[in-house]
């Protein structure tokens, strides 16, 4: 039988080293890390899996009342965030271009994606015009992902695209497949 060169870091009988302490240390660091993301005790009612309800996707972001209520908080703070730093603003969700506000300041202009989620970590969607026109294509672009959305003190916290794909894993989430019937010759 092999036994593992950490099998017992800590414990009755097991002899305390310098590397094992090293890894403790660096274990502990870790989960420390990981804490805010961690789902305590987790089962079938408290995990979300998007597989298993294809019906809504968006069933773990809460309901559609909630997460309209999210968008909008997200958008006043991120609002106040700008304004507080000199700019002014023109909202463009109406419009598909791939963000939500220009805000402006002497000569300079930010084309702002507003993101939030009302709780403390990060998350978000991005469609694909968000991602094709503004993340991929224009420089003024930035990304504003509010967290704790719905508090009194919401965070805001603002990426351009190098800090944006820096700072998040972005993968596509759904492919649309739609029909394309070829003409026959």
């Amino acid at each position: 039988m092999k036994q593992g060169k950490y099998s017992f870091l800590d414990g009755p009988n097991v002899t305390k080293t310098e590397n094992k302490e090293r890894v403790q240390a660096r274990l502990k660091s870790l989960m420390a890390r990981l804490a805010s993301v961690a789902i305590h005790n987790p089962n079938e009612h408290t995990v979300f899996d998007p597989e298993l309800d294809q019906a809504d996707p968006l069933r773990g972001f809460g309901s559609p009342e909630h997460r309209k209520a999210v968008e909008l908080a997200a958008e006043d703070a991120v609002i106040a965030y700008y304004i507080k730093q000199g700019y002014s603003y023109q909202r463009t969700t109406h419009l598909p271009c791939g963000y939500d506000f220009i805000f402006t300041r002497k000569q300079s202009a930010l084309h702002v994606e507003v993101k939030g989620t009302a709780g403390a970590t990060p998350r978000f969607f991005l469609t694909r015009n968000e991602h094709n026109a503004g993340l991929m294509l224009n420089p003024n672009w930035r990304l504003a992902m509010v967290t704790s959305a719905l508090s009194d003190a919401p965070q805001v916290t603002e990426y351009n695209p190098r800090q944006l794909k820096e700072a998040f894993s972005l993968e596509p989430y759904v492919y649309i497949g739609a029909f394309a019937p070829k003409p026959e010759l």
